[in-house]
């Protein structure tokens, strides 16, 4: 995984989820925890796109895809070789 792409993508998870990105751990379920409900993940699936200048609906977006810091980094960086 590509530490810039997981920093990133840490601090709008965490800036989305109103938590200090020292507060999640990779493998953090955001939705299980209670940081992001569904609202706030259509705000991060925007956020991302904007960051990473991407083109990304959310309808193609899974919550399992973005469950974790480490599953959104993932799914960043395959999107960005696409």
């Amino acid at each position: 995984m590509d530490s810039e792409i997981y920093g990133r993508a840490l601090r709008i998870i965490a800036r989305a989820g109103g938590v200090r990105p020292d507060e999640l751990e990779p493998r953090t379920d955001v939705f299980e925890e209670g940081y992001l409900d569904s609202f706030a993940a259509i705000a991060l699936v925007v956020e991302l796109a904007e960051e990473f200048g991407l083109e990304l609906d959310i309808a193609d977006v899974s919550r399992e895809q973005i469950a974790s810091p480490e599953k959104t980094a993932l799914f960043i960086e395959d999107r960005l070789r696409k």
